[in-house]
């Protein structure tokens, strides 16, 4: 049996993002500027390229929506337990 190796991860600070007629590519990199405005500024080259379908960028975008609603709901609920129910609340 062969076993695959362990995904990469990547860490970003950046993502370009461009489509076609069919795809969506996302581009995934670190750019930090120069320290100085005497520097030239740099490139950006990505560390990691991401071509998906339509049909998969749709899919992604409905379990991202519910995620962001999920965690709105979870910070919800943590900010009216420290600060108990407000007036608007309790209709």
């Amino acid at each position: 049996m062969t076993t695959k190796p362990a995904p990469i991860t990547i860490y970003s600070n950046i993502v370009n993002i461009r489509t076609t007629h069919n795809e969506v590519i996302f581009e995934f990199g670190t750019y930090f500027p120069p320290k100085t405005g005497d520097e030239p500024k740099g490139e950006f080259t990505p560390d990691a390229r991401i071509v998906m379908s339509v049909q998969a960028l749709y899919s992604l975008a409905d379990v991202l929506a519910k995620e962001a609603q999920r965690h709105k709901q979870e910070n919800k609920q943590a900010s009216e337990g420290e600060a108990g129910p407000s007036i608007a609340s309790k209709k």
